[in-house]
């Protein structure tokens, strides 16, 4: 089983009845209640942006207010009409099915730019639920843009509250409106005659993997995994309650299986005030593969390379609106989360096949060593919309999660992975001209210094021995959409990001997988009514020439209630490449989901 973050919600659960019995038949009676939930409904119910911006559950509650303030928005959801260049690989979150146009199974809850070409359309079918992707939002507000709309919905992904695909357009705008469909109550509500406004949805998926022979006996060249998530929410007056729980089996990897909690709050909604409590995902990226300031949430690192998958974050968070176009967000976080590591057999792993259960060492805000998982972490965000202008400054000190010295234990030769307290002070830039949407993202990040002596040794070719060093991170895009005669979109996409403060090449690799990397990307939504889309994004390496990262995929939908996606990923780099690219030089791997959506 891959090491989980032993959170809040997972404590409760192992003390649980559910958590006294397997993984393996926790994750089964998952999927069990996920199938008798689909056989039940029997329909559609499921948008294909996930949540995008809520307005199922706040449209009614909060309408002529912000959608920053809307609750409970999906890790990164695309709105109507995008999707990321890079999308997430077969082993990650399951595409949502949309509802055609004209069909009797409307969208439970959409949030479109009501003046552009694509938001007349069927939603691609490459939109997820509970999704990690950049600023998944962008085409949609350029697109708005160019047919002269008011251009503030043009940074929508990069919301400074907690929501992660809302809109930041203003009230009174067309792209602002939110096409508040009446919410389906779900099968449970409907069958119990619950009181309030009920919301239910999930989705039920077949992926495989195939990777190309490595030769070695303890890892996986092929995966056969069966996904469950599904998602619960409750509205009455001005509290909502929402709740979405994911979990996998893997035929080949047992330690692939997870059960977790992505999102379980309460909320408290206002027409100017939120406050939300529990396990939730922030938002805070402007781009579509590169997120130096998109750090809050763990993440699962045996998911996309470009887009990791987040895991959902205890926190008490308080958003307000003191003016139109402003928006401030204070989040309280007392828990300390771990990423979600690797399986040693994965493919993907960037351990080299080492199990790094129990490697974490933590280092706390006075320079400490500490084992325990609490302790006071906060953040504090600004988002202003000006015209076409969308801007997002946060300051942030947290338990690192990304980025730890790498030593080892000289007794057992196990690793350690030391994480370190840090503080960042960064922000987003989003920018709609015509048609061209540009984008900047960067984040500062400072390290408290270890006190005490460091446990184990260096790993022998360590680039960082003691500290961490203090640098920056920054990203820049451009992104260009055409509507073609007929309906079809194409959008073009140019990004690159780079490390600022560091010494040299081998530095700068031991920081960031893409140190100095460009992305150009392409996307094909034919708009049509399987909503046929083709994704292009390549990768290369600017100091490294020959380091690669390749990606296709294809997706449509299948009838009403299915999708499905194909894709294939090649990596290309040395052997004695610096990184997790040069573990990942032989993981070429083609990929296929089926999923069905209810």
């Amino acid at each position: 089983m891959i090491a989980l973050s032993p959170s809040p919600a997972m404590t409760h659960l192992r003390r649980s009845p559910l958590g006294r019995i397997s993984p393996r038949r926790r994750t089964l009676a998952l999927t069990a209640l996920v199938v008798a939930l689909a056989v039940g409904r029997g329909s559609v119910v499921v948008a294909a942006p996930a949540d995008a911006g809520s307005a199922g559950a706040d449209a009614g509650a909060e309408a002529g207010q912000r959608t920053s303030l809307d609750g409970g928005a999906g890790p990164d959801a695309g709105v109507t009409g995008r999707t990321a260049i890079v999308e997430t690989s077969a082993t990650g979150p399951i595409t949502a099915v949309p509802s055609p146009a004209g069909s009797s199974s409307a969208p439970t809850e959409t949030a479109t730019a009501a003046t552009t070409a694509t938001a007349a359309s069927p939603a691609p079918a490459a939109a997820t639920l509970g999704a990690t992707g950049g600023a998944s939002a962008t085409a949609d507000a350029a697109a708005s843009a160019a047919n002269g709309a008011a251009a503030s919905a043009a940074s929508s992904a990069s919301e400074g509250g907690t929501s992660n695909a809302t809109s930041s357009a203003e009230p009174g705008t067309a792209e602002a409106e939110i096409a508040a469909t009446p919410p389906s109550r779900g099968f449970l509500a409907d069958a119990l005659g619950l009181p309030g406004e009920w919301q239910s949805r999930g989705e039920l998926a077949l992926e495989g993997r195939l990777f190309r022979d490595d030769s070695l006996p303890n890892t996986k060249d092929k995966g056969l995994g069966l996904l469950g998530r599904i998602e619960l929410q409750h509205s009455h007056g001005p509290m909502t309650e929402k709740a979405r729980v994911y979990g996998r089996l893997d035929r080949y990897d047992e330690r692939r299986q997870v059960l977790l909690w992505e999102e379980a709050y309460l909320q408290l909604g206002f027409e100017r005030l939120r406050l939300r409590a529990g396990l939730d995902v922030v938002n805070w990226t402007a781009t579509e593969a590169f997120h130096p300031a998109d750090v809050i949430n763990a993440r699962n690192l045996d998911s996309d390379l470009e887009n990791l998958e987040k895991i959902g974050e205890p926190m008490l968070s308080l958003q307000v609106r003191p003016f139109d176009g402003t928006t401030i967000t204070l989040i309280a976080m007392p828990y300390r989360s771990e990423p979600l590591f690797a399986s040693p057999n994965s493919r993907l792993g960037f351990a080299g096949g080492a199990d790094l259960r129990g490697a974490r060492r933590m280092i706390d805000r006075d320079g400490r060593f500490s084992d325990d998982n609490w302790g006071p972490q906060g953040a504090i965000a600004i988002r202003q919309t000006i015209g076409p202008a969308d801007i997002t400054v946060h300051a942030l000190e947290q338990m690192d999660r990304a980025q730890p010295l790498i030593r080892f234990d000289p007794s057992t030769f196990r690793p350690l992975l030391v994480f370190q307290t840090v503080q960042q002070l960064g922000g987003t830039y989003q920018h709609a001209v015509d048609a061209l949407l540009i984008k900047l993202e960067g984040a500062y990040r400072r390290f408290r210094p270890p006190k005490d002596l460091l446990p184990g040794a260096p790993l022998p070719g360590s680039v960082f021995t003691e500290k961490m060093p203090d640098h920056g991170q920054l990203a820049a895009g451009l992104e260009y959409g055409i509507t073609h005669d007929g309906g079809p979109d194409s959008t073009f996409l140019l990004e690159g990001q780079t490390v600022i403060g560091a010494k040299g090449e081998l530095e700068r690799a031991a920081l960031s997988v893409f140190q100095r990397d460009v992305l150009v990307g392409y996307r094909l939504a034919l708009n049509d009514e399987s909503n046929k889309e083709l994704l292009i994004g390549v990768i290369f390496d600017t100091e490294r020439a020959g380091e690669t990262l390749f990606n296709v995929s294809y997706a449509q939908r299948l009838g009403e209630t299915w999708t499905v996606r194909a894709g294939l990923r090649i990596f290309q780099a040395e052997a004695t490449a610096p990184g997790p690219l040069g573990l990942l030089r032989d993981a070429d791997h083609v990929r296929l989901t089926l999923t069905r959506h209810f």
